[in-house]
């Protein structure tokens, strides 16, 4: 589904992205993972087109990606959720859903003030929309809510939710489990293995080995920019390269 290819990324003298090339095939689950500063947030700021890559291609679904802004990505089938919680606080939990899809909306000043049956009827399915997605993401009873009464799993759900209503073919999240508790982690696992489940394809940025492990199909390990290994979460798991650059390696201990 996304192949990248010799991606790279330079600010000043810092290459914070190095020829990482890998693939997502279409209905797994790919986890990113290496330590901090490893390239893995810039990496997927190219994919998502909140960056242009300095050299290298990002294809979707056999079609070149990489000169596109993000709106132009999302409407292609690629939706992203970030590390920080991004909500309106005061708004209701169906109305941060909402939010997204009416960024797709065809409205315009006119149609908002005067509301024509075709303004109406948009309206009406883009609440349907965001609903549906509230259904999936196992949180419709709390539509009416408002985020700063909710815990911060329930608001990491929710935007999860907000980019399941644009019903995307790969959703990327970056640092989903950022904050939360072990409970609260281990449900999200189940959110996301449900979503591939579906057929929607997951592109994951993840510092939670216990998540990692548990959901992914296939993991890529970046280190300063460059990939060092992918594989099976077994294959990562034994990687030499992997356990020195991301789990550590104990003084006096072989790194084979």
């Amino acid at each position: 589904m996304l192949s990248i290819t010799g991606a790279s990324k330079r600010f000043g003298g810092v290459h914070a992205v190095d020829a990482v090339s890998f693939e997502v095939p279409r209905g797994k689950i790919v986890a990113l993972i290496g330590p901090n500063g490893a390239g893995k947030t810039t990496l997927f700021n190219l994919i998502s087109g909140f960056l242009r890559c300095d050299s290298g291609s990002i294809v979707f679904e056999s079609k070149a990606i990489e000169g596109l802004p993000p709106f132009r990505r999302a409407s292609h089938g690629i939706a992203r959720t970030f590390q920080h919680v991004q909500l309106l606080p005061q708004s209701s939990v169906l109305e941060n859903v909402m939010v997204g899809l009416h960024l797709s909306g065809r409205a315009g000043v006119l149609s908002s003030v005067l509301r024509p049956r075709s303004q109406r009827d948009e309206e009406r399915r883009i609440e349907e929309a965001a609903r549906e997605a509230l259904r999936r993401g196992g949180i419709e009873h709390l539509a009416d809510e408002t985020p700063d009464s909710l815990s911060y799993g329930m608001q990491r759900r929710i935007e999860v939710a907000r980019a399941m209503a644009m019903n995307p073919k790969l959703l990327m999240m970056d640092e989903p489990a950022a904050g939360l508790n072990d409970g609260e982690t281990e449900d999200l696992g189940r959110l996301i293995r449900g979503l591939r489940d579906t057929g929607i394809t997951v592109l994951i940025v993840e510092h939670s080995m216990p998540l990692v492990m548990g959901i992914s199909d296939h993991v890529v390990v970046l280190d300063y920019g460059r990939k060092i290994a992918e594989g099976t979460v077994d294959e990562v798991r034994a990687n030499p390269k992997v356990i020195e650059a991301y789990l550590g390696v104990e003084e006096g201990q072989s790194d084979a």
